[in-house]
């Protein structure tokens, strides 16, 4: 009997809670094989190579399921603009930002996030464009006030 994508959704919650994260990640592709249009696995995957500071892989899934969220899911959005700075891809995070940010939104906590998960995988120099943007892009934020 095939499993569901909700059960293995929680198959995968569970494996991300115990921090096996490359099981995670098979887990929640196989959810995509069943449904290629689940958002929940495909930002959850994108998170998953970040975590592991696999920026390059995090992208794809990033991307897909912010377009396909309607350029509506914020905290989506805010760690693809954080992975596309890391990249070195500054000019379209900005564009990304440019959408999200709000009175009630700010993308730099993620920023410091996502350069937190850089620097303990040793990619530094992803960090760094990372902590380089923070510094311009989120001056006037009220994260540095």
């Amino acid at each position: 009997m095939q499993e569901t994508v909700t059960e293995k959704l929680n198959q995968a919650r569970e494996l991300k809670r115990r921090f096996k994260l490359e099981e995670t990640i098979a887990v929640l592709k196989e959810c995509l094989e069943i449904d290629p249009s689940c958002l929940i696995a495909s930002a959850q995957v994108g998170l998953c190579f970040l975590l592991l500071g696999k920026a390059d892989e995090a992208l794809p899934f990033l991307k897909e399921t912010f377009e396909k969220s309607g350029r509506s899911d914020r905290p989506v959005g805010a760690y693809l603009a954080a992975c596309l700075t890391a990249t070195g891809e500054t000019e379209r995070a900005k564009e990304i930002l440019a959408v999200l940010q709000s009175d009630t939104f700010s993308a730099a906590e993620t920023f410091m996030l996502t350069a937190e998960m850089m620097s303990e995988k040793k990619q530094h120099e992803y960090a760094v464009h990372l902590i380089d943007a923070l510094s311009v892009l989120f001056s006037q934020d009220d994260f540095f006030t």
